[in-house]
C-alpha cells in the first residue's frame, strides 16, 4: 500500500530537503570557521551577522578564532602576519626533512643497540661454553684441520671474551 498515506511521504520528504539544506549550509561555513576568516558584523541598530567579511556599513569584530582576540579588546597588538604559501611549503619541508634526519638516527640506534644485545649474548654464551669445560674447536687456517683448545689457550680465551662480554654487555 505505497499510496495509502500520500502526506506522510510529503512530510518525510520535505524534512530531508531541510535537513539537506542545514547541511549545505554548515558545509560552506565550517571551513572559514576552521581558517578564522569569521567575523562578527555590527549594524548601528544592532543587528549582528556573521561573514567572512563585512557590509560597508556594519563593523567589524574579530571572533577570537585561532587564538586571535576579539575587537579593540585586543590591547592594540597586532596580529603576526601570516607566511606566505611558499614559505609554509618551504617551513613544512624543512620540517619532512628534520623528522626524516631524526628517523635515520632512530633507526641507526636502534640497529647498534641490537648489534650490541646479539654480542653481548653471544660472547656470554661462549664464555660460559669456556668456563663449563666443554670442547672446543678451532679450523688451522693453514691445514683446514680441526683444532682442539688447550687449557692454557682456554684462559687467554675466557680471558678475551669476558673482555668482550664487558664492552657490549653495559
Amino acid at each position: 500500500m505505497a499510496g495509502a498515506c500520500p502526506t506522510e511521504t510529503h512530510v518525510h520528504s520535505a524534512h530531508g530537503e531541510n535537513v539537506k539544506t542545514i547541511v549545505v549550509l554548515l558545509m560552506m561555513l565550517l571551513p572559514a570557521i576552521a581558517w578564522g576568516q569569521m567575523v562578527k558584523c555590527v549594524a548601528k541598530d544592532g543587528k549582528v551577522i556573521y561573514a567572512a567579511t563585512c557590509p560597508p556599513d556594519m563593523t567589524e569584530q574579530k571572533l577570537g578564532i585561532k587564538g586571535s582576540t576579539a575587537g579593540p579588546a585586543s590591547g592594540g597588538t597586532a596580529p603576526a602576519p601570516q607566511k606566505s604559501l611558499a614559505e609554509r611549503d618551504a617551513d613544512f619541508k624543512k620540517r619532512m626533512i628534520e623528522r626524516q634526519e631524526s628517523d635515520q638516527k632512530d633507526a641507526k640506534k636502534s640497529a647498534e643497540e641490537q648489534r650490541k644485545r646479539e654480542a653481548c649474548e653471544n660472547a656470554r654464551t661462549y664464555a660460559k661454553s669456556l668456563e663449563e669445560g666443554q670442547r672446543i674447536t678451532r679450523t688451522d687456517p693453514k691445514t683446514g684441520e680441526r683444532i682442539f683448545l688447550e687449557d692454557k689457550e682456554r684462559e687467554v680465551e675466557l680471558a678475551k671474551i669476558r673482555a668482550r662480554a664487558a664492552e657490549n654487555c653495559k
